[in-house]
């Protein structure tokens, strides 16, 4: 049960708010309850979990696909309450604020290849731009299987070489193979909305956000 500070909280902004959510984060003698809306979608923040597409890849595979990208058969652009409307039973949730930024995460449990998977949802100015397939240890998936799944669907028939990363562009998005070697994240990303790209641009040049992704890596696991 919440103390009455955060149930007033609760009630006043809403249980998917930055103020109730980093309230209970914030409040040590509250025993976290199982509710799903308090489960964080990673233990790694949303940015952190973004950082590697940021960066120049010299040794990243770049494609380009004539064919449209989406994220299984929800929409970019999408609000957070659209989707919650369409999609209403999640496992995770999680919301983080970066200056006046706030960015949130939806999680649903699935099953892809009889793999578990996390597919998420992230929202800026509560629009949906990206979405991602979460899997959260990589030796519990054949990733080569998935890779080339991907490559195929998207490309047709590409010499792919086994654990390495890839990107597959066309004019309105974007997908980001990230292999970490502990576990596999596979990111759609909108190119559509100007201001998002900018908010997202500003925020991976700030560089006192990003923590060291090998601490991140151990933090994900420990």
């Amino acid at each position: 049960m919440f103390p009455p500070n955060l149930l007033l909280k609760r009630m006043l902004f809403g249980k998917f708010s930055y103020q109730f959510q980093h309230s209970v984060i914030e409040s040590y003698h509250v025993k976290t309850p199982q509710q799903n809306y308090l489960r964080p979608c990673s233990k790694m923040d949303p940015l952190n979990h973004f950082r590697k597409v940021s960066l120049h890849h010299s040794t990243v595979d770049k494609y380009i696909s004539t064919e449209q990208i989406s994220f299984g058969d929800v929409d970019f652009g999408l609000t957070f309450k659209q989707i919650r409307k369409f999609k209403k039973k999640f496992s995770y949730y999680d919301i983080q604020k970066y200056e006046e930024i706030e960015w949130r995460r939806l999680g649903f449990k699935e099953q892809i290849f009889s793999y578990g998977v996390r597919r998420i949802y992230h929202f800026i100015s509560d629009e949906f731009f990206y979405g991602e397939l979460f899997f959260p240890d990589i030796r519990k998936v054949d990733h080569s299987k998935i890779a080339r799944f991907l490559l195929e669907k998207y490309l047709g028939k590409v010499d792919y070489k086994p654990g390495s990363d890839f990107r597959i562009d066309n004019p309105g998005a974007f997908i980001f193979y990230e292999n970490s070697g502990i576990n596999l994240s596979i990111k759609y990303i909108s190119k559509i909305n100007g201001e998002i790209n900018e908010k997202i641009n500003k925020l991976t040049k700030a560089s006192s956000l990003l923590v060291n992704s090998s601490k991140s890596d151990l933090e994900a696991i420990l």
